[in-house]
């Protein structure tokens, strides 16, 4: 397996996007490109494959996020109604 080494720094959400080209189409991610090309359904096939996983991870990513948040607000409402 590859290990794709992205800085953590540039990990911004500025930083993230995709492009279309007549080409290809290509994810950035910080200081990394995954180009596709267009015409090779090989690679076509291999980029939604790394789409479908990314989703997934990042679907899983942002419900820990959530419920990190979550508890951290009821923390808060805690402490505060503990003080009135």
């Amino acid at each position: 397996m590859k290990t794709i080494v992205v800085e953590y720094d540039d990990v911004i959400p500025e930083r993230i996007g995709r492009s279309l080209s007549d080409t290809e189409t290509t994810l950035a991610i910080g200081n990394r490109r995954f180009p596709a090309s267009l015409t090779d359904k090989q690679t076509l096939l291999v980029a939604l494959a790394v789409s479908d996983a990314i989703a997934a991870a990042n679907h899983a990513w942002r419900g820990d996020i959530v419920t990190a948040l979550r508890k951290l607000d009821a923390k808060e409402k805690a402490r505060e109604n503990a003080t009135t």
